[in-house]
């Protein structure tokens, strides 16, 4: 079932969230406007839908010739509908066709453009990132060198002896005014007090590295080395973003949520979000001292698939599945507060954005939301995808 997430202004007010609705299966076709006349020039009859899909969506080519529609020939323009990766094709479209597609979408598809427009709002949801553009790293430096110092303090907190001898842990105790254990210990709980990501940042300080072009995982990088990591973005826009250290594993392996989303556009914007969604596995053990192995760190099955340790019926669960397994080892149910959780990130996401997308009409975009669950089960926000892998890579089928 899906259900609707209504534009409104304070994203936290539950109350106006409506109930299941039956909202994209009243139409199976669509209604031209009046403004829009069907080109007769193209000889075709108006009662007959014609879809044009670009991609491998066979679901969706299933799910439209059950309702009647005809396929055209992918070198037509005589089509009402087209399915596209391309979401740069408006030039080209006429007002009487649907595209799946929005105009601005892009503020919450680009990684570079969602960091921007959460930064003031994500302490909560999204783990903390720096976008890269014109070699310029923003306020990363100081950041990096904030956490490095706070690492090093928590280290020294589940020392059994602090080695007051040394030169680097004078200096680090000086500079915050501390002088002893239990000085580090009440320092380190009003940090953790105060900030919400406090857990997640862990003792590596290690950070994830996007590429602000690529998706699917393409050009990930993992790093803590903070030389590393400025030479690793000299060249296009990046997206350096704070690695979860304190994952949820199953089975000892990373997994992200994979949450679908449709927003289609009229006069407003209106958000439909899928009951079920999926869980995508690591192929690796996790072993945050082996940062080099992305086969350890990355949940996306284009990589996780050239692992020799990749099992196809290892590598995803249904949301189902993993509710199962919090109550059998954490002895009651979590799995519907996770699942409101991401709902309500999903709608504060949207109506941040809202005001940057273009309504036009006959548009809709289907996104591919990517959590992460921490240890004390918190989901976090990891990117947006446009444009998602519909195609069947395992036998998990939502």
């Amino acid at each position: 079932m899906i259900k609707p997430l209504k534009e409104k202004e304070n994203v936290s007010e539950e109350k106006k969230i409506k109930g299941q609705t039956e909202k994209l299966k009243k139409s199976h076709k669509p209604q031209l406007d009046q403004y829009c006349p069907y080109p007769f020039s193209l000889k075709m009859n108006p009662s007959e839908m014609v879809f044009k899909i670009e991609g491998d969506y066979p679901d969706v080519i299933n799910q439209l010739e059950i309702r009647g529609w005809r396929n055209s020939e992918l070198t037509s323009e005589a089509y009402f509908f087209l399915w596209s990766k391309n979401s740069k094709i408006f030039k080209s479209i006429s007002p009487y066709q649907i595209v799946n597609h929005l105009i601005g979408i892009q503020e919450l598809s680009q990684k570079i453009r969602l960091c921007d427009n959460l930064k003031d709002i994500s302490q909560s949801f999204f783990p903390e990132c720096y976008k890269v553009e014109n070699n310029s790293l923003e306020n990363f430096p100081q950041r990096y060198l904030q956490i490095q110092e706070e690492s090093q303090l928590r280290s020294l907190k589940t020392s059994s002896e602090i080695d007051m001898n040394s030169e680097q842990t004078r200096k680090l105790l000086q500079s915050k005014n501390l002088s002893n254990a239990n000085d580090i210990k009440l320092y380190l709980e009003s940090l953790e007090q105060n900030s919400p990501q406090y857990k997640l940042r862990g003792t590596g300080n290690v950070w994830i590295l996007k590429p602000g072009w690529m998706s699917r995982g393409r050009g990930i990088k993992v790093l803590k080395d903070f030389e590393s990591i400025q030479n690793s973005v000299t060249e296009g826009p990046w997206v350096i973003q704070k690695y979860i250290e304190n994952p949820l594993l199953i089975n000892n392996r990373k997994f992200d949520i994979r949450q679908w989303v449709l927003i289609t556009s009229n006069t407003t914007l209106n958000a439909y979000f899928y009951t079920r969604c999926y869980l995508r596995f690591s192929a690796e053990y996790y072993d945050i001292t082996n940062i080099d192995n992305l086969y350890i760190h990355l949940t996306n099955n284009s990589i996780a698939k050239y692992s020799e340790n990749f099992k196809e019926q290892d590598s995803m669960w249904h949301s189902e599945e993993f509710q199962n397994w919090i109550i059998n080892h954490q002895g009651r149910d979590l799995w519907p507060e996770i699942h409101k959780r991401i709902r309500e990130i999903v709608e504060i996401t949207i109506c941040k954005v809202k005001t940057k997308i273009f309504k036009r009409r006959k548009c809709f975009e289907l996104l591919g939301y990517d959590f992460m669950v921490d240890d004390n089960f918190n989901p976090w926000l990891i990117e947006v995808n446009s444009s998602p892998a519909m195609d069947y890579s395992t036998v998990i089928i939502i």
